[in-house]
């Protein structure tokens, strides 16, 4: 496993953080695509999107999201919260 891949994982085994979207990511969907018609026509791919905070914020309102993230406990993290 890459170096940096398994600094990460260790990370998000060890840590309980990434539950909340930045401040960021609110501020540059709002501003660029809350105005859109058809949200879902509005396709948000995040890479490295950890535990899916932006991703999850960004599905509630409506938007068509992917996220990649190399750390399974992530990424496991990310669809317990979508489930």
């Amino acid at each position: 496993m890459n170096k940096n891949l398994e600094i990460w994982e260790d990370i998000f085994q060890n840590n309980e953080w990434g539950k909340y979207p930045s401040l960021a990511a609110v501020r540059f969907v709002a501003r660029n695509f809350y105005k859109v018609p058809n949200r879902k026509d509005i396709r948000i791919l995040e890479l490295g999107c950890g535990t899916g905070a932006n991703l999850w914020y960004c599905a509630r309102e409506g938007f068509s999201v992917i996220g990649l993230d190399g750390s399974k406990t992530a990424i496991n993290r990310m669809i317990d919260r979508f489930e």
